[in-house]
């Protein structure tokens, strides 16, 4: 254990000698946990990178209290708390729709430390479309058949996201561009993903007009699986970004 904020608890993978670099901070997709990504941490510690990671609110480590506000907003704010918490140059690394949860948090730290985070990995997220997106989720990830039913979960669970979902992610964009134009952003993309199709990630990077984006598509790679259906390209696409 790392360290510990008001609403979240989070840990710290170190490397010999990486006290003089950027850490890298990963950030779970919905419905996941810091657990899911130890494959990253073992990777990025190889590389010579520390690594830090957390639990968000309502995720197997993170908090359960009852919070008033909507949940892109609230783990925004969890990942704020975080950014703030640590006193090195950060390098983000974010899973799926809680890209859109990052590029919110990123937004608000660089407006008081510029230089807090120097570059932005997105894998599978953030998208346009979220109710198609969650739909397919629901469907192809949670089981739920039932088009009455999953129309129902999908209304439900659009509406405590939050409402204007692509809108304010680009808003966010710009807020991070103002302050950092050439900030480098790399965005990994599963050409098989069933749950958020790549035209959607590709349309949400394309209207926010970043400057230094490398976009890299990965043939075999579904929704968050392109490190594990092609482990070389992804390992080689990571340094080439992280060192480059």
């Amino acid at each position: 254990m790392a360290g510990i904020t008001p609403s979240l608890t989070w840990h710290f993978s170190q490397t010999p000698g990486a006290n003089s670099k950027p850490v890298v901070m990963l950030i779970h997709n919905f419905g996941g946990s810091e657990d899911h990504f130890q494959k990253h941490v073992t990777l990025l510690n190889l590389l010579g990178l520390d690594v830090i990671t957390f639990d968000l609110s309502w995720h197997k480590n993170g908090v359960k209290k009852i919070f008033f506000r909507r949940l892109k907003n609230q783990w925004a704010k969890e990942i704020t708390l975080a950014l703030k918490e640590v006193k090195r140059e950060i390098i983000t690394f974010a899973f799926s729709g809680i890209g859109a949860c990052t590029v919110d948090a990123v937004a608000e730290v660089l407006k008081k430390s510029p230089n807090a985070v120097i570059k932005m990995i997105f894998d599978s997220g953030p998208f346009d479309e979220n109710r198609q997106c969650v739909r397919n989720m629901l469907q192809l990830y949670y089981g739920v058949k039932n088009p009455t039913l999953r129309k129902i979960f999908t209304d439900f669970m659009v509406f405590f996201w939050e409402k204007e979902n692509a809108n304010s992610t680009q808003e966010s964009f710009k807020k991070i561009l103002s302050v950092n134009p050439s900030i480098p952003m790399l965005s990994l993309i599963g050409a098989r993903d069933k749950i958020v199709p790549q035209a959607f990630i590709k349309s949400c990077f394309a209207k926010a007009s970043i400057i230094n984006l490398t976009q890299t598509v990965f043939e075999l790679g579904g929704h968050l699986t392109s490190y594990k259906e092609e482990p070389a390209k992804y390992k080689e696409t990571l340094q080439l970004f992280l060192f480059n």
